[in-house]
């Protein structure tokens, strides 16, 4: 593989992005840099972008695969990018549990909200309607 100074060995920097790294992204198919004439990588403000949003989530824990499921949707012009992130395929052996990240937080926020009322509810006396939590916990 051949480096470029002015393209490959300049762009792992401002993205902290390691060559190593987008080498392994470009293997499992998470971006394909179109080359010059003698192999260099070129990267236009879509590559810069696509790596942008790929390192983001890769820091976040999302598995390659939710990200490659997210990248391929969005190119074929899905927009529901939460649910292309959050859903692994049925024929995805592997899944991850940081895939299903955004559910897991939608959850644990919920809870956290009912907790808060809860806990306001028995602060104030008021009399609180959490029995069908306990009827569940109990069984």
């Amino acid at each position: 593989m051949k480096m470029s100074l002015t393209a490959d060995a300049r762009l792992p920097r401002p993205l902290g992005i390691t060559m190593d790294v987008l080498c392994d992204w470009e293997r499992n198919g998470l971006i394909q840099v179109p080359r010059d004439s003698k192999g260099y990588r070129k990267y236009g403000s879509k590559e810069m972008n696509r790596l942008e949003i790929i390192r983001t989530l890769r820091n976040a824990h999302y598995s390659m695969m939710s990200v490659l499921r997210m990248l391929n949707r969005m190119d074929s012009g899905e927009m529901n990018i939460r649910e292309a992130i959050n859903t692994p395929g049925e024929d995805e052996d592997i899944v991850c549990a940081t895939d299903r990240y955004i559910t897991a937080l939608n959850m644990a926020e919920k809870d956290a909200l009912e907790m808060m009322d809860i806990l306001i509810a028995m602060r104030s006396g008021k009399p609180c309607n959490y029995g069908y939590k306990r009827k569940e916990i109990d069984n």
